[in-house]
């Protein structure tokens, strides 16, 4: 059965990240969209209400760019005053387990039930029967106060969740997790720990993240905001660059000491627990490298994910920049694969009757189809009534008939169908194609079997003009890498490489480059404004179109 497809979207202080899931039946789940809005240089103080009218113009933004209409909608919550915690009950059947879960919840919250939403997920059933669960609860004034912001800014919502559970989802359903992991989100605004261990996730949120290293860059150079922040990211030239690196290892430090605290508390209180390995996310370009110094601190293998193993990404998305947006995309990942059902842990924390009903369209539908309906049978009541103006009206259309006769002999001469000719004329080159689907196909085939050095990205592809067989592709690759030798990559020689290799004498003919390559500071369609080699950029992209020569009908 097809189901509606999920976004899943992230909004913190400083960014708002969405994810879209599509998933038909029993199928895997597939990323269908995906966008990544940070508004941090205009956020100077988290603290400020400023932040939230900033926030508002993201979630336009996002909610311009996407239709929200016919998904599902499912959205982050703070975790900071969020409880959880795993019991074990005496065996007792469905009916008693829900009452003796309600009273250990009454028991173990730290808030009045009344004052909170709470769930709990049932994780096993020992040997002798006991029952092993996790409760989870948050403030209900907190999803309250979540949900008018959203109301507020006229954003649509299915489901909350929290964030932890958000990553333990993605986590979960990429196979991240093995006994004793601990897994580690940076993001700008918080840290999130969370240590996994015999089928459930304990979680902790610290306040410590890139904001940190931005204030320490503001005080040690007397530097603005905006400015911080840009250097944080590496978009802003360095003055002291041994200074620079002296400031960003004692943040790094800092917020890995905080991290190793909450760490070391949870695995004194649970001896059972060895930990076994790191799973770091560094969700915002201004956190500062953490890998080396929790290594050190720990004395534990730390894996970075770089990119999706489980989770298949259409062949019609953009890839370009997903993988620099990755870390920051797993949890918006998390809450959509919870949106279409995909997801391991599905406690609810929001009022019951928040999902929306996305089928009144098609009762509209009826509606409107019923009323059409009701029309035409008023219309034949009518028909008889009218039937005495046709015989009046008659000799009206035969003199209109005969003053048509003398209009078209006059207009015949004028060619009154030039202009059609014209617009077939300008079709021809398009006829006879199928698609560009088996292209596209070849393309991001090639793309990704590519292994000789640094993959290209396709930018763009597009009819070539007044000719039926050719397609240029605008191919691309960031300058400054470096091949398996350690010998720099040449710009010129990777692209023509990845050229040559499109051709395979049936569906490609010739892939041939139109004109000099061009420098961009970003994947550009066009040469559009094009950099010097010394302008101080993040990354340099060089640029080259191609004409494609296509055989067969494509």
């Amino acid at each position: 059965m097809k189901q509606n497809p999920a976004w899943g979207i992230d909004v913190t202080s400083v960014s708002v990240r969405g994810v879209k899931l599509a998933a038909d039946g029993e199928g895997p789940p597939r990323l269908v969209a995906w966008d990544a809005i940070d508004f941090v240089e205009e956020v100077e103080d988290l603290t400020a209400l400023q932040r939230f009218s900033i926030m508002g113009r993201g979630l336009f933004h996002f909610r311009s760019r996407h239709s929200l209409r016919q998904t599902r909608s499912w959205i982050s919550l703070r975790a900071e005053a969020a409880f959880n915690r795993t019991v074990v009950v005496p065996p007792v059947n469905d009916e008693g387990l829900d009452k003796i879960l309600e009273y250990e919840a009454q028991q173990q919250v730290p808030y009045p039930l009344e004052e909170v939403y709470w769930d709990r997920r049932v994780i096993a059933i020992r040997e002798d029967g006991e029952v092993s669960a996790t409760l989870f609860a948050v403030k209900r004034s907190s999803v309250e106060d979540r949900l008018r912001k959203m109301e507020k800014a006229r954003f649509p919502v299915d489901g909350i969740q929290l964030r932890p559970i958000a990553l333990h989802n993605f986590c979960a359903f990429e196979r991240l997790l093995e006994p004793g992991t601990i897994i580690i989100d940076a993001d700008y605004s918080g840290l999130q720990v969370l240590i996994h261990h015999d089928d459930q996730t304990w979680f902790r949120v610290l306040p410590v993240g890139g904001v940190d290293f931005v204030a320490r860059l503001r005080e040690t150079f007397d530097l603005k905001h905006r400015e911080a922040v840009r250097m944080a990211s590496g978009r802003l030239k360095i003055p002291d660059k041994d200074l620079f690196e002296a400031c960003r290892q004692e943040v790094a430090q800092d917020i890995v000491d905080e991290a190793v605290r909450t760490v070391r508390y949870y695995l004194a209180a649970t001896p059972q627990v060895h930990a076994s390995g790191i799973v770091l996310f560094e969700s915002h370009a201004c956190v500062p490298s953490l890998s080396r110094a929790l290594k050190r601190s720990l004395d534990l293998p730390v894996f970075r994910p770089k990119g999706f193993r489980e989770l298949e990404v259409d062949p019609e998305v953009v890839t370009a920049g997903i993988q620099e947006h990755f870390p920051a995309l797993a949890k918006s990942v998390g809450l959509a694969l919870q949106g279409v059902g995909k997801a391991e842990t599905e406690v609810q924390l929001f009022p019951d009757d928040l999902e929306r009903d996305l089928s009144g369209r098609r009762v509209g539908y009826l509606v409107a189809a019923a009323c059409v309906l009701v029309a035409l049978i008023i219309a034949g009541f009518n028909r008889g009534a009218e039937a005495d103006d046709v015989a009046s009206r008659r000799a009206d259309l035969e003199r209109i008939l005969a003053e048509a006769q003398q209009r078209s002999a006059v207009e015949s001469e004028l060619s009154p169908s030039a202009p059609f000719d014209e617009v077939r004329s300008l079709k021809g080159p398009a006829a006879g194609r199928t698609g560009p689907m088996p292209l596209v196909a070849a393309l991001y085939g090639r793309q990704a079997e590519w292994d000789q050095g640094p993959r290209p990205q396709v930018v763009a592809m597009r009819y070539a003009a007044g000719e039926r067989d050719a397609v240029e592709v605008v191919l691309a690759i960031r300058m400054g890498q470096r091949d398996a030798s350690g010998q720099p990559v040449q710009p010129d020689e990777a692209l023509d490489a990845f050229a040559k290799s499109l051709v395979d004498g049936e569906l490609i003919l010739e892939c041939a480059p139109e004109g000099d390559r061009w420098i961009a500071g970003s994947l550009a369609r066009s040469a559009g404004v094009v950099v010097s080699e010394g302008e101080l950029l993040r990354y340099r992209y060089a640029h080259r179109l191609y004409k494609v020569k296509l055989g067969g009908e494509t």
